[in-house]
């Protein structure tokens, strides 16, 4: 089952389908720029990726310790359909650079004007709120051996939301509702029979990335308050 409900969440299942995989990507001119890949063996990680273009990138999941590592992956430019497997497919927001420069930011309500984003551009980068009303880009470090966390205030998070221009800019596609903005929050899950990625939030406003870790269990990968993405057994 694929639904979107674009008021609130993105939900990808195929729990019900075996042997069917399916990510989710989000990028421009059909290259992935940011991907989210649930486990696809039973015991598996999940992974996400940041795909640079020039630079390094990298991919960081959950080891058999419960700790959060990462991969580098070389500069990336490969364009492909996202439907290459005749099992595995991908669910993707692309852009378009030879139409409007359309470059896609996947944008997910929080509490109390915060949010939560995936930037598809040639350097991609994930926000993510750290509980203290405060926020955290994280870009490769052009080695793939960790993030760059750059802060972003909640003076600077309530502006944007607060800014119709800024919801209508091209590329953007935004999840949870501004009328009720504490109650109806943007999320999104990709699950599979073998285990799921879901980005959501905690009650105190920290984004945390559900990922199943390389042991098997799943573990909520959350910014701290430097940035520094830590992971705990998921409750």
């Amino acid at each position: 089952m694929m639904d979107r409900d674009i008021e609130v969440s993105y939900l990808i299942d195929t729990i019900n389908r075996p042997n069917m995989y399916v990510d989710f990507g989000v990028g421009q001119d059909d290259i992935d720029r940011v991907r989210f890949q649930p486990p696809s063996t039973a015991g598996g990680a999940s992974k996400v990726s940041l795909l640079n273009s020039a630079v390094q990138g990298t991919t960081f999941s959950v080891d058999a310790t419960g700790t959060v590592v990462y991969t580098a992956v070389p500069p990336y430019n490969t364009m492909n359909t996202g439907r290459e497997d005749q099992i595995k497919s991908e669910c993707r927001i692309m852009g378009r650079r030879i139409l409007i420069d359309d470059i896609p930011l996947v944008v997910f309500l929080g509490p109390n004007n915060t949010f939560a984003a995936l930037w598809g551009s040639t350097t991609p980068y994930i926000q993510l709120c750290d509980g203290t009303g405060a926020a955290w880009n994280l870009v490769p470090n052009g080695t793939g051996t960790g993030l760059t966390a750059t802060a972003i205030t909640g003076v600077t998070m309530a502006g944007q939301v607060g800014d119709p221009n800024w919801h209508r800019l091209t590329g953007r596609t935004i999840f949870g509702r501004m009328d009720r903005p504490n109650v109806l929050l943007g999320s999104m899950r990709i699950a599979n029979q073998f285990g799921l990625v879901e980005l959501n939030w905690k009650a105190n406003g920290q984004t945390y990335i559900k990922m199943q870790g390389a042991n098997g269990t799943n573990y909520l990968v959350a910014p701290d308050n430097t940035g520094a993405l830590t992971a705990v057994v998921a409750p």
